[in-house]
C-alpha cells in the first residue's frame, strides 16, 4: 500500500488503528463475499460506535456542568455567574453547530 506511506503520521496511526479494529471481526470478514467491502463497513460501524460513545459522554458531562452551575449560582458572585453562563452558552452553541 504505497499510498499509505504518503499519509501524515497522525492519519497513518488512525488508519492502523481502524484496520486493527476491523480484524477483531475476522469471522464476519471471512464469511463475506467481498471482504474488502466488508472491512470498510466494519470500519464505518466502529467509527459510528466511537462517535456515539463520545456523544453519550459529552451529554453526561454537559448535564453535570449544568447541575454544578445551578448549585454554584447560589454561592458565586454575580460577575462569576455571568462568566459561567457565557461559557455554558458557548459550549451549547458549539454542540448545536456540530449536530447539524
Amino acid at each position: 500500500m504505497e499510498w499509505v506511506e504518503k499519509l501524515d503520521e497522525s492519519t497513518k496511526e488512525h488508519l492502523k488503528l481502524q484496520i486493527k479494529e476491523t480484524h477483531i471481526n475476522q469471522e464476519a470478514l471471512k464469511s463475506s463475499k467481498d471482504p474488502l467491502i466488508a472491512q470498510l463497513w466494519i470500519a464505518i460501524a466502529n467509527l459510528s460506535k466511537q462517535l456515539n460513545d463520545i456523544t453519550i459522554k459529552l451529554d453526561y458531562l454537559e448535564g453535570a456542568l449544568q447541575k454544578l452551575h445551578k448549585e454554584n449560582m447560589k454561592t458565586t458572585s454575580k460577575e462569576e455567574n455571568i462568566e459561567i453562563k457565557k461559557a455554558m452558552e458557548k459550549i451549547m452553541r458549539g454542540k448545536s453547530k456540530k449536530s447539524k
